[in-house]
């Protein structure tokens, strides 16, 4: 749009709107995972790989035994207790179990947390590819097979949000693929935010990660759309 004097003004982007957190895993400060929200949530780097080929511009790989968790006061207040919040990351692995995780709210104390499991090729799930949502000691969404797109080296976007207490959704590359009903909640006495691992201590995946997200609030289907467009 233009001003006045025909400038060019810049539109607002409603992506950054109640967005609480956002690792590029862009930067090549290897010790730190910058949080580009403007919030200051910078994450911890235990050990990913940084500077690797992603999907957006550059990716942190991790190896089955390295994540970035971030701890904030402001960023857990901000989430606990919520029903009504969105998270979104890119991933691509060839080696995913049905339990490793790649973005995760959790309560390090009483494993409940929610979680995104993407997976290929799980011998405990079938042989096919999928995602497992993990929402406070449930599997409330499992979704494989059909038309998943392939998880094997692709990147792929993940996401998963809260409309309410009891209306979920997983969204996969734009596309809302399962939801569920069941009565959730984040725990009140979450301590961690972790990409690559269910706590930073457990559930470690091995894969390529990118642009991970959450907000506090749920996502209109256009910027589910924008946002697997790599917007």
């Amino acid at each position: 749009m233009y001003g006045p004097s025909r400038r060019f003004i810049e539109e607002p982007d409603s992506l950054h709107h109640k967005q609480l957190l956002h690792w590029r895993f862009d930067r090549t400060d290897a010790g730190v995972a910058k949080d580009s929200s403007g919030n200051g949530y910078d994450g911890t780097n235990n050990s990913a790989t940084i500077d690797q080929p992603g999907k957006i511009k550059r990716a942190y790989s991790f190896g089955g035994s390295d994540s970035v968790d971030a701890a904030q006061a402001g960023l857990l207040s901000a989430l606990a207790g919520s029903s009504n919040f969105a998270m979104s990351i890119w991933a691509a692995g060839n080696s995913f179990e049905s339990y490793d995780a790649a973005l995760s709210i959790a309560d390090t104390g009483t494993n409940e947390a929610v979680t995104i499991f993407p997976f290929h090729n799980p011998g405990g799930m079938g042989g096919d590819d999928g995602v497992l949502v993990w929402f406070n000691n449930e599997e409330i969404i499992v979704y494989e097979g059909g038309s998943l797109p392939d998880a094997n080296g692709v990147f792929n976007q993940y996401g998963f949000q809260s409309n309410s207490a009891t209306d979920h959704d997983l969204i996969i590359n734009g596309v809302i693929v399962a939801s569920s009903t069941a009565n959730k909640t984040i725990d009140a006495d979450i301590d961690i935010v972790t990409a690559g691992s269910y706590d930073s201590a457990a559930e470690f995946i091995t894969a390529d990660l990118d642009d991970a997200r959450i907000w506090d609030r749920n996502l209109t289907q256009a910027e589910w759309t924008r946002l697997a467009l790599g917007q």
